[in-house]
């Protein structure tokens, strides 16, 4: 009956991903991820998307590259130079000088569907470690929480890293867990498998080694009558096992090829990376130096450690470069079901009324979860709540142990009936969260409509509601639209006409930007709507040097104190905040200068009008009076 539930909660979870995945228009990295995974796959060449290992997009690119009908412009000058975003962008939508758009479907669905596998891989792992630890029943509802999660819907469909790597830290935590049961170099080595994939799919995964020790010494110190002790020369020789074995996974995930770039002619730009300082950078050289790992795993660990450290984020109303304490507890408060909260309270709680700080399951599941996120928090890249996608099957296996509630009847029959209220509860937010699961958010933050208050970019708006943009100008019988779009994806593939307003990534660079006219239908994303890469700096910069009320010392001045406070983990002033307070300019000239500036007026609609129509979650689109 179990094994039947279980299947019926993973076809449905199938299902609904699949549905899903048609409506929404290809996402911010997809764009470099699918046409890299076809270049791996038919050039065994890791040029593009380096920064990213190879494994998860190479997955997702087999069913096209095993039907043979695509075949990059290998001669073009974006392969040659390794732009990954045009190569990528023409592969899916057709040549930029070309007038008829190529359907990026063709592509995007078969690779998206790929990914839905990665899914059900890891609801199958999420009950299986529930069931080892708390029965079937403790499986099943471990799983039934994952199938209906708004996350693990909305990022199980995309062509990004995300669930795999969720996927790589819940079979590397099960397989010790199994290991701590009955250990053996049997399963050492299925530890070392586990982590040997896991790294393989996203470089967050590095977190898994130093996770494990911690583990094994809390499991060493602290064993349970669930738990056989092991003595310290069988535990080491186990360990250089589990370290092998993960090692020679590693290379098999680039071909057991140094190399990244085969044939020279290319090299990755390791200088740029290099010339940064990042933790770990020494290290790196050396293990390269010595080729102890392949060079593509090597650039991509750098790149995120380094190059990638730093982006530009939004959270409550505020633009930084710098992390926030704050953002990623508030992005898991107001992204996932307050039932589901409650629930994973409610577990915790139980289980230290149980056993207090003694019981070896609490830890294996609390000190992962509090580590990475003890990372995240001390790291500067807040840029999704997609990061925390490791914690979740956390939380829904640590969640199982309710089940006892209901199988041994431990709990009063009003405990049953609050169980069974928040099941209900959290099932109702992903089918109200339904289809557009990758902007859900709570009643706390309220809801899609309100999210944009507190996040933008990959956590709300990630450029997917193109399909939904065109549907609305058809039925409201707009022919133009006049558009601000966060995205890669290529309007015109999408059947849209516009003028651009701003676009990121601009792929059509030689085509003026237009101000949105009167009267005309002005469609923006949130993401720009906020600010986020709208570049008002640079704005009050250009128009400031061009009407003389600022100079160019002045404004190499500030960016040399903004690389100072960035270089010392330091909030950075705007360019006219720190004029004024160095008393360079006063209030009036700083509103001069603004005046006549694109972000002002986008700022200026957004605070003054509400929209004639939102497009998704995403979108919103408004007269221009």
């Amino acid at each position: 009956m179990h094994k039947i539930a279980a299947a019926v909660l993973l076809l449905i979870f199938a299902a609904t991903a699949l549905i899903s995945l048609r409506l929404e228009s290809i996402t911010f990295d997809e764009t470099a991820h699918v046409p890299a995974g076809l270049t791996y796959l038919q050039k065994n060449d890791l040029r593009m998307n380096a920064e990213h290992p190879p494994l998860v997009k190479a997955w997702s690119a087999l069913p096209v590259w095993l039907a043979g009908g695509e075949q990059p412009d290998y001669g073009s000058g974006s392969w040659n130079r390794g732009d990954q975003w045009t190569f990528g962008f023409e592969l899916l939508n057709g040549r930029l000088g070309n007038q008829v758009r190529l359907d990026p479907s063709r592509l995007l669905t078969p690779a998206r569907s790929m990914m839905v596998l990665f899914g059900l891989a890891l609801g199958l792992a999420i009950r299986g470690w529930a069931r080892e630890m708390y029965g079937d029943p403790g499986g099943l509802l471990a799983l039934a929480l994952f199938a209906i999660s708004p996350t693990m819907l909305a990022h199980t469909r995309l062509v990004t890293t995300d669930i795999p790597a969720a996927l790589g830290y819940t079979l590397t935590l099960w397989m010790f867990y199994r290991y701590t049961c009955r250990p053996s170099s049997g399963r050492a080595a299925l530890v070392g498998a586990a982590l040997g994939f896991a790294l393989i799919t996203k470089y967050s995964t590095v977190l898994l080694p130093p996770i494990l020790i911690l583990l094994l010494l809390v499991w060493r110190f602290l064993p349970d009558e669930e738990t056989e002790p092991v003595g310290w020369k069988t535990l080491a020789g186990h360990a250089v096992l589990t370290a092998l074995m993960a090692w020679g996974l590693l290379w098999a995930g680039y071909g057991f090829r140094y190399v990244a770039v085969p044939g020279g002619g290319f090299s990755l730009p390791w200088d740029a990376i290099m010339a940064q300082e990042f933790g770990g950078r020494d290290l790196i050289a050396w293990v390269n130096r010595h080729r102890l790992m392949p060079e593509g795993y090597l650039y991509g660990l750098a790149y995120a450690l380094g190059g990638a450290a730093r982006r530009l984020s939004y959270f409550h109303g505020e633009l930084a470069v710098t992390g926030r304490a704050l953002f990623f507890p508030a992005a898991f408060l107001l992204k996932t079901p307050p039932a589901m909260i409650g629930l994973l309270l409610w577990a915790v709680v139980a289980g230290l009324r149980r056993s207090g700080w003694r019981e070896w399951t609490g830890w294996l599941l609390a000190l992962p979860a509090v580590f990475y996120l003890l990372v995240a928090l001390m790291g500067n890249l807040n840029i999704g709540h997609r990061h925390l996608a490791p914690l979740y099957p956390l939380m829904f296996v640590a969640t199982g142990s309710l089940a006892s509630l209901w199988v041994r009847r431990s709990g009063t029959p009003l405990a049953r009936r609050v169980l069974a209220a928040l099941l209900v509860l959290t099932a109702a937010s992903s089918m109200l969260a339904a289809p557009r699961y990758l902007s859900y958010f709570n009643l706390l933050a309220g809801g899609g409509k309100g999210g944009q208050r507190y996040f933008v970019d990959s956590s709300l708006d990630w450029g997917q509601d193109l399909p939904r943009l065109k549907r609305w100008m058809d039925d409201q019988d707009v022919d133009r639209v006049d558009l601000a779009y966060f995205g890669t994806a290529d309007p015109k593939a999408y059947g849209i006409d516009y003028r651009k307003v701003v676009m990121v990534h601009d792929f059509r660079p030689d085509d003026s930007p237009v101000r949105p006219g009167s009267g005309n239908w002005f469609a923006v994303s949130k993401t720009l709507l906020q600010g986020v890469y709208l570049e008002p700096d640079r704005e009050f910069a250009m128009e400031g040097l061009r009407s003389g009320a600022v100079r160019r010392n002045w404004v190499e001045d500030w960016a040399d104190h903004c690389e100072r406070l960035r270089e010392e983990g330091e909030r950075t002033p705007g360019l006219a905040d720190w004029l004024i307070g160095e008393g360079l300019i006063d209030r009036s000239v700083r509103h001069r200068t603004e005046a006549p500036l694109l972000t002002t007026w986008i700022f200026h609609l957004r605070d003054s009008r509400e929209p004639d129509a939102r497009i998704g979650d995403s979108m919103l689109v408004y007269k221009v009076p």
